[in-house]
C-alpha cells in the first residue's frame, strides 16, 4: 500500500482508496488505466495467416479450397487486433488463392466437357 496524490486536489491518499476522501475524486480509476496501458498483441494470429496463405498458393485444389477461406478470417483477425502487415499480406496471399482455384475450376469445366464431348462422338462412331 503507497500513498499516492490525489489528481483533483494533491492531498496523500492510499492507493488502495476508491476515492479521494478530500474531493470525492475516483483513484482506483485514474489507477487501474495507467496500469492497465495497450499491450502489444502478438503476431501468433499474423504468423498463423501467412503460413496458412502460403499454404493455399501451394497445396492442390482441394486443400487450397479450405485454406483461401482461413487464410482471408484470421488475415482480417490478425488485421484487426493491429497486425497490418501480417493481415494485409494473408488476405493478398488469399486473394492469390482464391484466384488459383477460380482457375484450376475452369480446367476442370473445360476438361469435363471435353470428356462429355469425346463420349457423344465416341457413341456416334459405334453407331
Amino acid at each position: 500500500m503507497a500513498l499516492i496524490q490525489c489528481s483533483e486536489c494533491d492531498r496523500e491518499v492510499s492507493d488502495q482508496a476508491p476515492s479521494c476522501p478530500g474531493c470525492g475524486a475516483p483513484i482506483n480509476a485514474v489507477q487501474s488505466t495507467i496500469e492497465n496501458k495497450p499491450k502489444e498483441a502478438s503476431p501468433i494470429m499474423g504468423i498463423v495467416a501467412i503460413v496458412l496463405g502460403l499454404a493455399s498458393t501451394l497445396m492442390p485444389y482441394f486443400a487450397a479450397v479450405f485454406l483461401v477461406p482461413a487464410t482471408f478470417v484470421c488475415g482480417i483477425i490478425a488485421y484487426r487486433r493491429g497486425q497490418k502487415g501480417l493481415g494485409s499480406i494473408s488476405v493478398l496471399l488469399a486473394i492469390v488463392g482464391l484466384i488459383g482455384i477460380v482457375t484450376v475450376s475452369q480446367q476442370i469445366t473445360k476438361a469435363q466437357q471435353d470428356l462429355e464431348k469425346s463420349m457423344k462422338d465416341l457413341e456416334r462412331l459405334q453407331k
